[in-house]
């Protein structure tokens, strides 16, 4: 098991190329890059839009409370890490 040695960025290193290892890190785990003005996090086929707090899977609008929201969103951004019970409810109900 690798603990992320698989890529590094000796410095100085140029902001392009730590933009470009990140990119292709996250095509990698399946995590779609999002645009900012967007605002949309995807990880397969699920995608979650904060500016609007909706989240699709297929396509299909799923309907979650405000709660719910902010736990898949949390997920979504640490789908390839393990995080704790504490960290989730660190992160999600304060």
């Amino acid at each position: 098991m690798t603990l992320g040695g698989d890529n590094y960025v000796t410095k100085p290193f140029s902001l392009e190329e730590l933009v470009a290892r990140l990119r292709a890190l996250f095509r990698r785990t399946g995590v779609v890059e999002s645009s900012i003005n967007e605002e949309v996090i995807r990880f397969a086929d699920l995608e979650l839009n904060e500016a609007t707090h909706e989240v699709r899977r297929a396509g299909k609008l799923i309907d979650l409370p405000p709660t719910e929201f902010i736990l898949h969103r949390y997920l979504m951004i640490n789908a390839d890490s393990v995080v704790s019970k504490s960290q989730i409810l660190d992160q999600v109900w304060q």
